[in-house]
């Protein structure tokens, strides 16, 4: 009996410290940008860590491929194991492959209460990929409206309150003046070094109703914007609520209302983020990071192609 208690007591501490320890996956490509050409093959490499060290066997790595969006291959694979694929192309065109890390009992591991998701990939001629349909002959005009709305609101920061600090950065919240009902809102990292200038970085959300994330990269400043202009921070309920009531079904709202449908103003919010970052005093004045997936991805696609200042997407 004694034994068997001490087994279970194991058990339980066992439970608690892989419940606060801190997973990640590694992922590594042969190819240093990403820039293919036709016929080359790519190794990509996954790993999928616990502190640092390798997961205990049990665990299971997800991945996900896509080839120029159309459609998911998925397969899963033994997480203490490493995860090899190759990639290649021989049409313009883009491949991408994903990994999450799910538990023994395939549930989805979060790090800081966010889920594990790491990716790379790779593309073909770029400059080749050809638009998915016609644009419309009034699309310059229909975005020059929406900028000079845009800039009919001044650029005025309405917030700006720091939350905390750790050893490299200092983070506040901010949230700046914008076209349409709501504020463009999110946590803006600073280093803490100010013997320099940095690039920054805009994160821009996926779908869903969360707070921003106080996000922060060595050498850099980033600006990490949730989707709706709402408060950050707050308890699980404020976005439960939104998420179920004032926001629920958000993505179509005003769907087929080009001037009135729930993104447009979104977007707006993308715009003038780059224009609050152009005025943060340690930017180094020429590099703008912007980076997004799913929901954000759109948004990111949105900022390069709308905003000359972006330098990488």
């Amino acid at each position: 009996m004694k034994m068997k208690k001490t087994v279970v007591f194991l058990s339980v501490i066992a439970s608690v410290l892989l419940a606060a320890a801190e997973f990640d996956i590694k992922v590594t490509s042969t190819s240093k940008t990403g820039v293919v050409k036709a016929g080359e093959k790519v190794t990509v490499s996954a790993v999928a860590l616990c502190d640092g060290k390798p997961v205990p066997t049990g665990y299971t790595l997800r991945v996900q491929r896509w080839d120029d969006g159309k459609g998911v291959k998925n397969e899963t694979f033994p997480a203490d194991k490493e995860y090899k694929t190759v990639l290649e192309r021989n049409a313009p065109g883009w491949s991408y492959v994903t990994f999450n890390l799910l538990d023994k009992s395939k549930k989805e591991i979060k790090s800081k209460n966010r889920v594990i998701r790491v990716g790379t990939g790779i593309v073909l001629d770029l400059d080749k990929i050809a638009p998915a349909r016609k644009e419309p002959a009034d699309f310059d005009a229909f975005w020059n409206a929406a900028k000079a709305e845009l800039a009919g609101v001044p650029l005025k920061v309405l917030e700006m309150k720091k939350v905390s600090a750790n050893r490299t950065h200092e983070f506040f919240d901010v949230k700046v003046a914008c076209a349409g009902p709501k504020p463009v809102s999110g946590y803006l990292s600073k280093p803490l070094d100010r013997s320099r200038k940095y690039p920054v970085i805009l994160m821009l959300h996926g779908a869903g109703v969360v707070t921003s994330y106080k996000s922060n990269y060595p050498g850099a400043i980033a600006f990490n914007v949730n989707a709706h202009g709402i408060l950050n921070g707050q308890p699980a309920k404020y976005y439960a609520d939104l998420k179920n009531g004032a926001l629920k079904g958000y993505p179509l709202f005003n769907n087929g209302n080009r001037d009135k449908i729930y993104f447009r103003y979104m977007f707006l919010r993308v715009l003038r983020a780059l224009e609050f970052l152009r005025t943060v005093p340690e930017w180094n004045g020429k590099d703008i990071i912007v980076s997004g997936s799913s929901q954000g991805g759109a948004q990111t696609v949105f900022a390069a192609g709308m905003d000359p200042s972006v330098t990488f997407a």
